[in-house]
């Protein structure tokens, strides 16, 4: 599997690669301020994980998915209750997982 993570958080990045990947994975970690289509298009991800912290990642999203409809993608966020979800789920997200549960995330994957 390809995993695209997107988060600003250096340290969530790197502990998510290690929780949910192995030595025959690939994954491409960026922040929110990267060319997020250009890397997608170049990585071909399996799947993108957002980190949902700031509100411009809804946008990400909703880009991703205009260039990209086949992509899924995953939010992690602190937020999980029904506004938030669906505004996640409407921008295009394929799931919605809170950070204090991320087995959830095992999941989608």
């Amino acid at each position: 599997m390809k995993y695209l993570l997107i988060s600003d958080n250096k340290r969530f990045r790197t502990f998510l690669r290690h929780f949910i990947t192995t030595d025959k994975d690939g994954f491409l970690e960026l922040d929110e301020g990267r060319d997020i289509i250009f890397a997608y298009s170049q990585f071909k991800p399996d799947f993108v994980l957002m980190d949902m912290n700031k509100a411009l990642c809804f946008k990400i999203i909703e880009q991703i998915k205009q260039y990209f409809p086949e992509s899924r993608i995953i939010a992690i966020s602190d937020y999980t209750g029904g506004k938030y979800r669906d505004k996640a789920l409407r921008a295009g997200a394929d799931g919605l997982v809170p950070k204090d549960n991320l087995l959830e995330l095992l999941s989608f994957l």
